[in-house]
Order: structure tokens, then C-alpha cells, then sequence
């Protein structure tokens, strides 16, 4: 922070004034002097201070907010594509594993039509909390679209991504959502419980058809659209065999996966 510093000196000639500010003084006051001038000269710095914090408060906000989703307090894209490029970068020069995971909430639009928009909204934040909670510190979580999270996974192999996406899957599917509260209890009524589930797409760096940042999200975001074309509410993983993992539930609660051939045996990175 800014800390004004004010010369009380015996010396008046103007070099000696000249060089005072060139040390780092803000002002100066030559001896011998009034009190009163002394004061005013402190409350005019103290004003200036007070000037230079809130500007620094003002511009620690906007940074803040080009960098977070306003809904959710997560990074947004612009932050989101600047991270990807480094980490990217330092898989590529470490020779180390980078995975990535695209999160999108099946039929968003159908809780924002039952339960209001606060509701949709309410479903976004959750997802959002609860991505961000499976995550370690290293890990990223962003907003990537209206009802989208890109998750990037440093140094994590098939393995290690996997689980963090099937746990993510798991946890939305279980977890209890209510409708917000109304003035009209009866616009609830006949409705059935709201059900959030999420499908999943996963890529991983390196892998023979992913090379690039860009084909990894785009290998990422090819595993998503799979996933929804084969019914949502599951997890598709990108591999030049090309298959989808598909965790189930049995009816004792117990999370069981398998993965499932899908139509074509190569996909293009």
C-alpha cells in the first residue's frame, strides 16, 4: 500500500528540498514551522492516501471480475484460456499428463421452466460449489458456457481423471435439490422432485490424436456431444478405440461403471 512520507527539515535551499523528493519523500516541511501548517500538510497526504487505496480496492474488484463468473465466483473463460495455455505448455515441456473435463447439466432449460430462473440458478451455483469442493488446489474449475464447467487437471493420467469426473457425476446424482419458496405453494404441486443429473466429456494430453491445447478441448467437447447423443446423464471419454463409460447405479446405491463400444472405432482429434 501507499504510505505517504512527509520531511520535517532545517534545511531550505532548494537543492536540499529537491533532493528529499528524490528519495522518496511526498512533501516536506522546512523548520521551523506552525503547527497548523504541519497539520495540513499530514491531512493532505492522509487524503491522498485514501484516494490511492480505494483506487487500489476499485481496481482489485474489476480484476476480479474480469477474471469470475459474477453467478457462480468461478474463473470465466478469459482466465480459463490463459491457464489452459500455460498449463498446456508445461505438460508439453515436462512431458507430463494433462487432462480435461467438460461438465454440462442435462436439460437445464426444463428446471429453469419448473422452478424459475432463480431455481436454474440455484442448480449452476450448486454444480459449481460442488465440482470446485472434489477438486485438489491445483486443479481448475471454470464457467465455460451457460450450463457448462471446464475442469483442467494437471498431471493427471486416465486413471486419475476418470475418477474425478465419475465422483463429480455420482455426487450431482445423488445430492437433494428443493424448489426455491413461493408465495403460490401450489405452482409445486404434481411437480415431481428435482432430479439435477450431468454429462461429462474427458480428454487427455498426450494421446495420438490430441496434440494441440485447441484438440484438446475439442476432444473434450466431442466426448460431451457423444455422451448427449447417447442419452445424457452419463460420461464419455475420448481414445482414438473410441468407447463411452457409462456409470450406472444399482438399486442398492452402490456406483458401478462400464464402458460401452461406441458405433464408430476411431474418432478424429
Amino acid at each position: 500500500g501507499f504510505l505517504p512520507i512527509l520531511i520535517a527539515t532545517v534545511k531550505t535551499d532548494p537543492s536540499s528540498r529537491v533532493e528529499g523528493l528524490k528519495i522518496g519523500a511526498d512533501d516536506y516541511v522546512c523548520k521551523p514551522f506552525e503547527e497548523t501548517e504541519l497539520l495540513d500538510r499530514v491531512a493532505a497526504m492522509l487524503k491522498i492516501k485514501r484516494v490511492h487505496d480505494d483506487l487500489q480496492v476499485a481496481r482489485a474488484k474489476l480484476e476480479r471480475v474480469s477474471l469470475q463468473d459474477e453467478l457462480t465466483g468461478l474463473y470465466n473463460y478469459r482466465y480459463l484460456h490463459t491457464r489452459l495455455a500455460e498449463e498446456f505448455r508445461k505438460a508439453e515441456r515436462q512431458h507430463e499428463p494433462l487432462s480435461c473435463c467438460i461438465v454440462d447439466i442435462d436439460r437445464l432449460k426444463k428446471h429453469n421452466d419448473q422452478g424459475g430462473r432463480s431455481f436454474g440458478d440455484t442448480v449452476l451455483c450448486g454444480v459449481g460449489e460442488l465440482i470446485k469442493r472434489l477438486l485438489r488446489g491445483s486443479d481448475v474449475v471454470a464457467r465455460y458456457g451457460g450450463d457448462e464447467f471446464l475442469i483442467v487437471l494437471p498431471g493427471s493420467h486416465f486413471a486419475g481423471a476418470l475418477s474425478v469426473a465419475d465422483r463429480i457425476w455420482h455426487d450431482i446424482k445423488a445430492r437433494k435439490w428443493d424448489y426455491p419458496p413461493s408465495d403460490d405453494p401450489a405452482s409445486y404441486r404434481g411437480l415431481p422432485s428435482p432430479h439435477v443429473t450431468v454429462s461429462i466429456g474427458v480428454a487427455f494430453f498426450p494421446s495420438r490424436d490430441i496434440r494441440t491445447r485447441d484438440g484438446l478441448l475439442k476432444a473434450a467437447d466431442r466426448a460431451l456431444v457423444q455422451a448427449k447423443r447417447e442419452g445424457s446423464n452419463r460420461l464419455c471419454v475420448f481414445q482414438q478405440e473410441g468407447f463411452i463409460y457409462t456409470p450406472q447405479t444399482p438399486s442398492d446405491g452402490a456406483p458401478v461403471s462400464k464402458r460401452t463400444p461406441v458405433a464408430a472405432k476411431k474418432q478424429d482429434g
